[in-house]
């Protein structure tokens, strides 16, 4: 059984460039994700009407998510609705897919559902504690800093896995009760992903930071161009490991 994306008519000019410039965005994101890891996975679940929530798996240990327009189904002879847990893809070709889409195709097939493929559940869409904010460019300096260090040191097959197991950062509330450890693989997937990206307008660079949250087993950031979700310590989240 297929997958697909099915969008609704879009009436006015404002939705059409936000549904294409979203579409453009998870394409670039997909694309740098697969330069990580060519079998990455794709969980596409329903974030309202009309829009989706789509999490891609990494060889970093966090999920990284985009949001974009149309909603989940399948191809059986019912247009089946994909559940509240969503529909799994292989990621490979939706790079092409969603950089070609306009806003007048009624659906994109998306390939093959592999739902089995994914362990674990998905993380929450509510629930979160909110911790702090990040400047974006704080974390652009610590992924520059870590690649520096990695062409320092020589390391083969990109960045060591010393770097990847520090804690570079660790976020607290203003009253220090709650705080969240950001390591540096979580910094390495948001780089890669380019989710973290410098913005290119002073409209967006007024929202060049970082939010931290964090809910009973994951820990949420939510950055310009994309949000990573990864595990707390002690919990039970489970992220798909790479093939």
């Amino acid at each position: 059984m297929n997958a697909r994306l099915s969008f609704s008519v879009l009436s006015d000019s404002g939705s059409v460039r936000r549904s294409v410039s979203a579409m453009r965005r998870a394409s670039s994101v997909l694309d740098r994700v697969l330069k990580m890891d060519a079998g990455a996975m794709v969980r596409v679940r329903s974030a309202g009407k009309g829009v989706s929530d789509l999490f891609i798996s990494t060889p970093l240990g966090c999920i990284i998510a985009q949001r974009v327009p149309g909603t989940p189904v399948t191809d059986s002879e019912d247009g089946g609705d994909a559940g509240a847990e969503g529909i799994v893809v292989l990621a490979d070709n939706l790079p092409r897919l969603f950089h070609q889409y306009e806003p007048e195709d009624g659906c994109l097939d998306l390939g093959p559902m592999i739902n089995v493929m994914w362990t674990g559940a998905l993380p929450p869409s509510h629930g979160y504690v909110f911790i702090d904010t990040v400047p974006g460019e704080k974390l652009r300096d610590v992924y520059r800093k870590m690649a520096r260090e990695n062409r320092e040191a020589g390391a083969p097959g990109g960045i060591a896995r010393s770097l990847l197991e520090q804690e570079i950062l660790v976020v607290k509330t203003e009253d220090g009760a709650k705080s969240a450890s950001i390591t540096g693989r979580t910094i390495a997937a948001m780089g890669g992903a380019g989710i973290i990206a410098k913005p290119g307008n002073q409209e967006m660079a007024d929202f060049d930071y970082a939010r931290v949250s964090i809910s009973a087993s994951w820990i949420r950031i939510d950055a310009l161009f994309g949000t990573v979700f990864f595990p707390r310590p002690g919990g039970l989240a489970r992220v798909p490991q790479p093939t």
